[in-house]
């Protein structure tokens, strides 16, 4: 059994690697050229079929254009251009609504101006940023109180260790708090 795990795995790899590294070729042949009514019929048939579908069709696609309407109604109104929203316009900041950049409230990445709707917007993510960090800092803290007493009461050799490997693991937590925020300033503003 495990050598048919392994030859499977093995077959799979080499099919990748090969579809990743070899260009593939398609070899197709075109009908329409052969019979000109074939294509004739088709397009006609194709035709029909598109407009007899299109109710249906409508009602699945309004939904997401209503929606998207919306959505770019409200993305614009930090900005001056109405800008269609889409997945890319998000995750590469080109709304100024959804700029990541909460440490300059006033201006985006590319330097406009943004409304004081966005800058309030921007001021509320930030004090809840820097409250869940300041929490995690005293929660923290206060962990290291509680280890610190365990471990001045304890006297089993056994339960030291285990206090000592819960404050090296305590250290790192709370390293990491600080370092999520330098963190976060290396990747704004690089």
């Amino acid at each position: 059994m495990k050598n048919i795990k392994k030859i499977i795995c093995l077959i799979l790899i080499v099919i990748i690697t090969l579809n990743v590294f070899l260009p593939s070729f398609t070899f197709a042949s075109n009908t329409d050229s052969l019979d000109p009514l074939i294509g004739i019929g088709k397009t006609l048939l194709d035709g029909v079929f598109g407009i007899l579908t299109y109710p249906f069709k409508l009602t699945i696609i309004a939904p997401g254009l209503v929606a998207n309407l919306i959505l770019t109604e409200i993305a614009s109104v930090g900005s001056g251009t109405i800008e269609v929203v889409t997945l890319e316009s998000i995750l590469f900041n080109q709304l100024a609504l959804t700029d990541v950049n909460i440490l300059h409230q006033s201006s985006t990445a590319s330097g406009e101006t943004v409304s004081t709707n966005i800058q309030e917007i921007r001021q509320n993510v930030a004090n809840w940023y820097f409250a869940f960090r300041n929490l995690a800092i005293v929660t923290s803290l206060a962990t290291l109180v509680y280890i610190g007493i365990r471990m001045a009461i304890s006297s089993i050799a056994e339960d030291k260790a285990k206090y000592k490997k819960m404050l090296a693991n305590w250290a790192v937590r709370f390293c990491f708090n600080f370092c999520v925020a330098l963190f976060y300033v290396i990747c704004i503003k690089c």
